[in-house]
Parts: structure tokens; sequence; C-alpha cells
């Protein structure tokens, strides 16, 4: 198969890794292209304390909302079957795996005035930031060890901090504390996934 390839283009095709990027880059650029629509539809989300979730509880918003997490948790999913079968990046998958459900888990509880299921979107949403969390860590400090990706762990964490400090109503800037965390860990995992290249060791 490999050989037939090379025969018609000339070249060999991308490596799995190099499609595990790609698949996890075009998840998360839909999920901000999605994001920013809402945002220009409904500009007071930003100033509204609701977090992303806002944009979930309103019709005019209500598509492109749903349409950023699943096209997130898409890419995230395909990225997954990408990835290089050594121990290490097998870790990687299976987390992987796991944040595509707990993505659409959370466009599923989105609702506007039912206040269990509020809350169990709110369990959701801590499970998925832990799970980011630690994966950003692993990733920065273990896997892929390099200046770059310290500080975008140190910003996910800064972003991770004040979003709990937003949801305890002591700053009005939770959309803001969500959207440095997820651009933090979204640079941070394309950040590794490139290093790995070629690859199918660990950084």
């Amino acid at each position: 198969m490999v050989a037939k390839h090379q025969a018609k283009t000339g070249s060999a095709p991308p490596p799995r890794a190099q499609w595990a990027f790609r698949y996890f880059l075009a998840g998360q650029l839909g999920f901000w292209a999605l994001l920013l629509v809402c945002v220009l539809l409904l500009p007071q989300g930003l100033l509204a304390n609701h977090g992303f979730t806002y944009y979930g509880k309103y019709a005019l918003t209500l598509a492109p909302y749903r349409l950023a997490f699943i096209v997130s948790g898409l890419g995230t999913l395909l990225a997954s079957f990408y990835l290089p079968a050594q121990r290490p990046f097998r870790v990687l998958a299976w987390a992987f795996r796991l944040m595509a459900p707990l993505l659409y888990a959370l466009v599923v509880t989105t609702a506007a005035d039912n206040w269990a299921l509020g809350l169990i979107h709110v369990k959701f949403g801590e499970t998925l930031f832990l799970l980011q969390t630690a994966l950003a860590a692993w990733l920065a400090l273990f896997l892929c060890p390099d200046r770059r990706n310290r500080v975008l762990l140190l910003l996910l964490v800064l972003g991770g901090l004040a979003s709990i400090i937003t949801l305890n109503d002591i700053l009005p800037y939770l959309i803001e504390a969500q959207i440095l965390f997820q651009l933090a860990f979204g640079l941070l995992v394309l950040q590794s996934l490139a290093k790995l290249g070629n690859r199918a060791a660990p950084c």
C-alpha cells in the first residue's frame, strides 16, 4: 500500500502522528470558529459570567454552541486512533477517548431552567477540567517537557484557578478564564503532537 502511494505521488504518506495532529487541530479550529460565531451573535455573553454554557441557553446561539463541542469531540476522538502504538501514547489516546464523551455530555446537559441537569452539567465540566489538567501536566512535565509547554501549562493553571474563582462569584469573568484554559490546553497538546513528528517514541 505504501509503495503504491509512493509510486503515484512520489512521497510517503504522512506518519500517523501527523494525522493525529491534523484531526486534533481541525477539532480545535472548528470549536473556536463556532464559539466566535456565538460571541458575535450574543456579545453580552462575555460579561454574563456564565461561561461557554451561556450560549447553549439561547435559541440564537444553540446550534453553533452544540456544533462547537461536537466538532471538538470528533476531532479529539479521531486523533486518538492515529497516535503511535507505544505505551506512553496509548495513555494519551485513552485520555482523548475519555474527553470526547465528556464534551458531548456537556452539550446534552446544557439547559436554561433545569437545576438538576445544571448540577450534572457542572460535574461533567469538573471531570473534563481535571482530566485536561492532568493530561496537560503529564505532557508538559514528562512526555514532552520543554519551555513552551511549561509556559502553556502555567497559563492553563492560571485559567483554571481563575475559573474556580469566578465560579464562586468573586470575579465576573468565567468565559474569559475558560478561554484561557482551553486555548492553553489545545496549544499544549498541539505542540506536543507536533514534537512527535515522524517518531513513534516519547519526545
